[in-house]
């Protein structure tokens, strides 16, 4: 099962960008760094899948790193767990934690 502070974490920064509509491209793409930098610093696949969802709300497919590319972080940091692969790929679980995913379409 996943940790209570993992799912907290995903459910605060995939809420972010719900509220907040107009947001420029520059500001999405510095939120999208910082959760991806969080992601990466804490080798948390579902933080770093949150940070691709921004990205990929955002239409900033023209960054160094795409989503599809910290996607692939995150399925990589997900091995061998088939909770979290599910939320990533939107296999299940997904729309019953509140997530938009899946990511991948």
């Amino acid at each position: 099962m996943l940790a209570l502070n993992r799912i907290i974490a995903m459910l605060a920064l995939s809420a972010l960008p719900a509220g907040a509509e107009g947001v420029s491209a520059p500001k999405a793409a510095e939120l999208s760094a910082r959760v991806h930098a969080a992601g990466v610093a804490a080798g948390d696949p579902l933080i770093l899948a949150t940070a691709a969802r921004l990205r990929k709300d955002a239409g900033l497919n023209g960054l160094p790193l795409s989503a599809d590319a910290i996607l692939a972080q995150a399925e990589t940091l997900a091995a061998g767990d088939a909770e979290v692969l599910a939320l990533i790929d939107g296999r299940g679980g997904g729309a019953r934690l509140g997530h938009r995913l899946p990511l991948r379409t």
